[in-house]
């Protein structure tokens, strides 16, 4: 059963509301990467396939003013394309390298 809220959310309205999307959760966080343009040298990362430390990292991404990608260890070739057009120089990857492979980490750093 779907829950109705009664009235609106104060501030939003249809003209104000942007929707970003991609075809699958890993180029939909770059496009929302790209709308932000938050001004940080640090970019995070999160293994798209499980949630919990996307989430959990999110609040510190959001503490550093960092974008928060969502990646695989299968294909980063369009994160890496966002990363060279950028500035950072500084990388977290939550998940550690149990979840992300040390092949990904390294096509992703800078350093």
């Amino acid at each position: 059963m779907p829950i109705l809220l009664a009235g609106k959310t104060p501030g939003l309205s249809d003209d104000n509301i942007v929707r970003l999307g991609g075809k699958d959760r890993y180029e939909t966080s770059i496009k929302i990467a790209k709308y932000f343009h938050l001004n940080s040298d640090t970019v995070t990362f999160a293994n798209g396939n499980s949630f919990s430390d996307a989430l959990s990292g999110s609040a510190l991404s959001s503490l550093k003013d960092a974008p928060l990608l969502l990646i695989n260890n299968e294909n980063v070739s369009k994160q890496k394309l966002y990363l060279d057009s950028t500035k950072y120089t500084k990388e977290i990857f939550y998940d550690g390298k149990g979840v992300i492979s040390d092949t990904t980490i390294d096509k992703l750093s800078k350093n």
